[in-house]
């Protein structure tokens, strides 16, 4: 169990089913490759429950073990968790020197970098270019016939909405598509 006793609520976990395997662990980080169809947090088969599950965590202080980023639901890969607080702040500061390359697949064909404004469209329920969003910088590229981007800023759906703004949706995107 994690953090400092105290008379504060307690979190149990319950039993969920396992949706990621374990690519590294020790007393201070958790790696694990999530699946594709697995939402990371705000909801009760979320990874971070499922963490939390695995851990056999039950919360008696304020730290809860977290992730470090998130990725969408339909998106599989690593996601790294801190254990612990010190774990946590040392990650978060130095986050912003984190290469994250995602691979996709789509029709794009050259190598672009793109710098659009995302804000949310409530209506559709996503993210679209606009001239009143933040700022999103992705660079994508082709090597050895596979598709990569990286993403310069954190924005939701940025790969997305951004491939999708370009006329080369990831294949089988419905909601972007």
């Amino acid at each position: 169990n994690y953090g400092i006793e105290t008379d504060s609520k307690m979190i149990k976990s319950f039993p969920i089913q396992k949706r990621f395997n374990v690519v590294y662990e020790d007393k201070n980080i958790l790696a694990v490759n999530k699946e594709s169809g697995v939402i990371t947090n705000n909801d009760n088969k979320s990874l971070d429950n499922q963490i939390l599950n695995y851990l056999n965590f039950s919360q008696n202080s304020s730290f809860i073990p977290s992730s470090i980023g998130r990725l969408d639901k339909v998106t599989s890969g690593l996601i790294i968790y801190a254990k612990n607080y010190q774990s946590l702040r040392e990650l978060k500061e130095k986050q912003k020197f984190f290469k994250k390359i995602y691979t996709f697949k789509s029709d794009i064909n050259r190598n672009i970098k793109t710098e659009f404004l995302l804000e949310h469209d409530e209506k559709h329920k996503r993210e679209k270019v606009s001239e009143k969003g933040k700022l999103a910088i992705t660079e994508f590229f082709i090597e050895r016939n596979k598709k990569f981007a990286i993403i310069k800023t954190g924005r939701k759906h940025q790969i997305r909405a951004s491939l999708s703004k370009l006329g080369f949706p990831i294949y089988g995107d419905r909601k972007y598509g």
